[in-house]
């Protein structure tokens, strides 16, 4: 096939005929994902809420403690296998190379489960010291040992959402999310009505999490079965000739994992060593409202990134720069009210929503905003790096604005608290986000 200037064409290219449908592809599909998104961030900002006014500050800070052990076990092993299936996914089905799609689903969620598994063991091994440590309550390594159970299950589900956007199912995955949220909220309203305590609402948790990986495998398996139930038999040695490439990126996203410890559960750990259960309730609280943005930023991210990969492998350059330099305008003109109309208002909606007794997350929580603004408006960096292939080196940015997270928040917390994390985590975002842009200007894809 050759285009009008005799020039051949991509494989592919006759797919996207006009230059606006790749555009309408991303907006059909974060509409989707970002409902969702807005679905699954209501049923948080009400589940923060009717939790943190049942236990207050400290029991609060005693069960976000608990769950940011159990996450950041099972974050320090994951390998990200969510990254890896929508870059080889969408690249095997662009290609139309079933049995390596088929293989890539089959291995990809069995490391999920000995990932799991291994974060399990580890969890419930440490938690006798982990409670002293930690939650500043020596015999309550029960309460970190129920955090790990729901964790397991809940991670079990690592790649179902993956699948299904993979294959355009993004109103079926919105239908999925809204159902599960619903019965979540259910589960602890429920709770807040029989007065539970930490324990309760930490096998609230449990049982949400079962029943969200139910409803996500279930959906899941009914894509695959219609897809590729053909190719069901595949075998891990037809993916011999990306066996490298895909260690090396599952790899990448492994070490990138477990920098974004330092920005989504190590942060809280570091606030409950070095402070107090109280502390950490504040920041968690802090974080909760300040991140809200990023709100935007990750369905746009689970939105394109499919796309992009498959545009790369097909050598559709200019689809790319096209829809980054558009959804950047459009973004900015969103995220920038809303940052400023939640600054304005953040320290009446902290009293009126969580409590007075949590008025204090105010500053941090506008510290926060300001740093992750630029990081929603140009969210599309990421998934053009992961696209490209560089796994690597936008992990090692990563790694750059951890380091200086950590360092930080040692520094910064004793004497400063909250506001010190704040302002901590707030540089990570800063510092990654001017790495990354810069190298792509390099590239030429800004």
């Amino acid at each position: 096939m050759r285009a009008s200037n005799g020039a051949e064409s991509p494989p592919g290219a006759a797919a996207i005929t006009a230059p606006s449908r790749p555009l309408r592809e991303i907006l059909h599909n974060s509409s989707w994902a970002i409902a969702g998104t807005a679905v699954s961030a209501g049923g948080l900002f009400v589940e923060t809420v009717l939790l943190a006014g049942q236990l207050g500050v400290h029991s609060y800070g005693v069960f976000v403690l608990a769950i940011a052990y159990a996450e950041g076990v099972q974050t320090l092993l994951d390998f990200r296998t969510r990254e890896a299936m929508t870059k080889s996914l969408s690249e095997f089905l662009a290609l139309n190379d079933r049995a390596s799609a088929a293989a890539l689903v089959k291995v990809l969620w069995f490391i999920d489960l000995v990932v799991s598994a291994v974060a399990l063991a580890l969890v419930v091994v440490s938690s006798r010291y982990l409670a002293g440590h930690l939650l500043h309550e020596p015999n309550a390594d029960y309460l970190v040992q129920i955090a790990a159970v729901g964790t397991f299950f809940g991670a079990l589900d690592a790649t179902g959402g993956t699948i299904l956007r993979v294959f355009n199912r993004f109103g079926v995955t919105f239908t999925a999310t809204t159902a599960t949220t619903i019965l979540r909220l259910g589960l602890i309203s429920a709770g807040v009505a029989m007065n539970f305590s930490v324990v309760g609402f930490l096998w609230v948790r449990v049982a949400a999490e079962v029943a969200t990986t139910a409803v996500m495998a279930a959906l899941t398996l009914v894509v695959l079965k219609k897809a590729l139930w053909r190719e069901r038999r595949a075998s891990y040695a037809v993916l011999r000739s990306r066996r490298h490439e895909l260690r090396q990126f599952l790899l990448s996203t492994n070490v990138a994992g477990l920098l974004r410890l330092a920005s989504s559960k190590f942060d809280v750990l570091i606030v409950g060593f070095v402070g107090t259960p109280g502390v950490a309730a504040l920041y968690k609280v802090a974080v909760q409202f300040g991140t809200s943005p990023l709100l935007i930023a990750d369905p746009l991210f689970i939105a394109v990134y499919p796309p992009f990969s498959r545009w790369w492998t097909l050598g559709l350059r200019g689809q790319i720069r096209m829809v980054t330099r558009r959804t950047t305008v459009v973004i900015a003109c969103l995220a920038i009210p809303i940052a400023v109309a939640l600054a304005l208002a953040s320290k009446p909606l902290l009293d009126v929503t969580v409590g007075a007794e949590f008025s204090a997350a105010s500053t941090p929580l506008i510290i926060l905003l300001a740093a992750t603004v630029p990081s929603v408006i140009l969210f599309w960096t990421r998934p053009v790096m992961l696209s490209m292939g560089e796994a690597g080196l936008s992990t090692a940015f990563i790694a750059v604005g951890s380091a200086l997270e950590l360092a930080l928040l040692f520094i910064l917390v004793p004497p400063f608290g909250a506001v010190g994390a704040a302002v901590s985590v707030g540089s990570m975002y800063v510092v990654t986000l001017l790495l990354t842009t810069a190298h792509l200007s390099r590239r030429k894809m800004l």
